[in-house]
């Protein structure tokens, strides 16, 4: 598995990139890069666009768009998933995510994913990333909001999540 910054790019010189190895073991995992972009506003309708390139990919690499709140539970997301199938080998080739973002938001996250187990053996460049206010509508339709139980059971998971990677950082030590 490597997460790169690389010298070939779609509107530049350099992309970020996301190689997973034939050998991978296979499970249900996703690796993702992250960033926290500026400039949005709550209400606001968002597209998150970016520039993709593949290399034997099975399933399409994806953008997702996560609205947490300010004890970083997540409020909502949207996803690229249901709208571009990009499979195999392929030039540059744009894809986006929409959504609402809801009026608690404290900070939002944008996240460029490769899943497994599907995709062993496939490397994603992604590149030109952009952020734009987009239709109202269209990204309400798109986006997907999280309910307060849901919002719970994910905090319980990510707390415990948290605790076993404290417990076995601590054991390497």
């Amino acid at each position: 598995l490597k997460f790169q910054v690389e010298d070939i790019g779609h509107g530049g010189k350099r992309s970020v990139s996301i190689t997973i190895d034939k050998a991978h073991p296979s499970k249900l995992v996703a690796y993702n890069w992250i960033s926290k972009p500026r400039g949005w506003k709550s209400g606001q309708a968002l597209e998150v666009s970016a520039w993709v390139k593949t290399e034997n990919v099975t399933t399409t690499p994806s953008l997702i768009v996560q609205c947490l709140g300010k004890e970083n539970n997540y409020l909502a997301f949207g996803t690229s998933d249901e709208k571009f199938n990009i499979t195999g080998t392929k030039d540059w080739t744009r894809i986006a995510a929409l959504v609402l973002v809801p009026p608690d938001t404290d900070q939002v996250h944008v996240r460029a994913s490769l899943k497994m187990p599907e995709n062993g053996g496939s490397k994603v460049w992604f590149d030109d990333f952009a952020l734009a206010e987009t239709d109202a509508a269209d990204a309400k339709a798109a986006t997907q909001e999280i309910s307060p139980a849901v919002q719970a059971a994910m905090k319980q998971q990510n707390e415990a999540a948290t605790k076993l990677a404290a417990s076995q950082n601590g054991s390497l030590k």
